[in-house]
């Protein structure tokens, strides 16, 4: 008795990723469904899935070894692009409250540095007021 298996035809970029599990080295095959090539986090990530807890060692395109078993990623779903763009969006919360504070930080060092230059200004205004006041009493006693 023969085994019939259907292959699909699909786009994507098979990698070859060997890591080390448990004290033990793997090479794996596995299929990603996309044109472009997955970077080291995307592939660590589906290593994680399958692994969990590996370290991976490399990775690197291979021609498909129909003798090997292959692990097939699900294609990106909706549900993964809006994870991703949540975070995004939070990583983009994160970094405007860090200006935020970085701002009131600055605007109450300079509502400092103006209450200096306010008081002097008005020290030097009071001394200017004093010198008019005596410059008028000394023109009255002549």
């Amino acid at each position: 008795m023969e085994e019939s298996a259907t292959v699909y035809h699909k786009n994507g970029t098979n990698i070859c990723v060997s890591c080390v599990w448990r004290g033990k080295y793997y090479t794996i095959q596995m299929f990603f469904p996309t044109l472009k090539r997955p970077n080291r986090q995307e592939v660590n990530d589906a290593i994680q899935k399958v692994y969990p807890g590996a370290k991976m060692n490399a990775f690197y395109e291979h021609p498909i070894d129909k003798s090997l078993p292959i692990v097939q990623l699900p294609e990106a779903s909706q549900e993964g692009i809006d994870k991703r763009a949540q975070l995004i969006a939070r990583r983009q919360f994160i970094l405007d409250r860090q200006k935020l504070v970085l701002r009131r930080k600055e605007m109450a060092a300079d509502k400092k540095n103006d209450k200096k230059d306010n008081l002097e200004a008005r020290t030097k205004e009071k001394e200017q007021s004093v010198t008019r006041s005596e410059s008028l009493i000394r023109h009255m006693k002549r």
